[in-house]
């Protein structure tokens, strides 16, 4: 779903936002913001096409990641470790 509202390069239109974001409720998820933009907005835009791309699936927290890499840490030094 493209949208034809255009601002210029660096600015966030809420508009448009909104738009993506409705459609994406919706189960479209071909609604992009563009991929144009700069600073903040670009990373707002950037940001929410990434997660429309992984179809909506949060990536894992850091706790969770640094749970995960302190229990492999610990089997790999207790594995080392000669008997």
């Amino acid at each position: 779903m493209a949208t034809s509202q255009q601002t210029p390069s660096g600015e966030l239109n809420l508009k448009q936002l909104l738009t993506v974001l409705d459609a994406y409720r919706k189960g479209d998820f071909s609604a992009r913001m563009p991929g144009d933009l700069l600073g903040l907005p670009g990373k707002v835009a950037d940001t929410l096409n990434d997660i429309i791309d992984r179809g909506g699936k949060p990536l894992p927290s850091s706790s969770a990641w640094l749970s995960l890499s302190a229990s492999r840490a610990s089997w790999t030094s207790a594995s080392s470790c000669p008997a």
